[in-house]
């Protein structure tokens, strides 16, 4: 197994968490972007499996899951940039 993978998701996936907690329009298309990725690249690997057995992809744990992750993560993807347009947050430890 290739190590970058796993070290990219470990910088990506926080690098989203904390970009969509500050609610910018950048996390949203960026967690779009690890997810498409993320299933394109399980397809990827996948499909040798797939082909020899059609039914693996019914498997509970690999493709089917992740894939209707992949949609319920990008499916909002335009009405959370619209959301998110000119929104401004201020982090302050004070109130005021």
């Amino acid at each position: 197994m290739d190590v970058s993978i796993p070290i990219c998701l470990a910088v990506l996936d926080p690098m989203v968490v904390v970009l969509v907690g500050l609610v910018r329009s950048s996390g949203v298309r960026l967690a779009s972007g690890v997810m498409a990725l993320d299933v394109i690249a399980n397809w990827i690997v996948s499909w040798p499996q797939l082909q020899e057995n059609p039914a693996w992809l019914l498997r509970p744990v690999q493709l089917l899951p992740t894939t209707l992750f992949g949609l319920f993560v990008i499916a909002p993807l335009v009405p959370l940039l619209r959301a998110t347009r000119g929104v401004t947050v201020h982090l302050s430890c004070t109130t005021r």
